[in-house]
């Protein structure tokens, strides 16, 4: 089963709040909504991500088979020897 809690893109970036299920973030390049621009001052809103909720109930997103789901690299980033000393 492809969880969102194990996807590289998942991010809950307020773990104290509750449920991640209201909090946490998918962090896709598709996954960010945007509003039209503001009629008064022409500027645009800021980006806000989708929640993982939004993302997985929608099926022209991820959906509940996890079209975009990547597995999450957690190995340790190693910096190779360059043989300075």
């Amino acid at each position: 089963m492809k969880l969102c809690k194990d996807c590289r893109f998942y991010s809950n970036q307020y773990p104290d709040w509750g449920s991640p299920r209201f909090w946490a973030e998918c962090q896709h390049s598709t996954a960010g909504r945007t509003s039209a621009p503001d009629l008064v001052s022409g500027a645009f809103p800021q980006v806000r991500q989708r929640t993982c909720e939004e993302m997985r109930t929608d099926s022209r997103a991820c959906g509940q088979d996890g079209k975009l789901f990547e597995p999450r690299d957690d190995e340790p980033q190693t910096i190779p020897d360059r043989g300075f000393e």
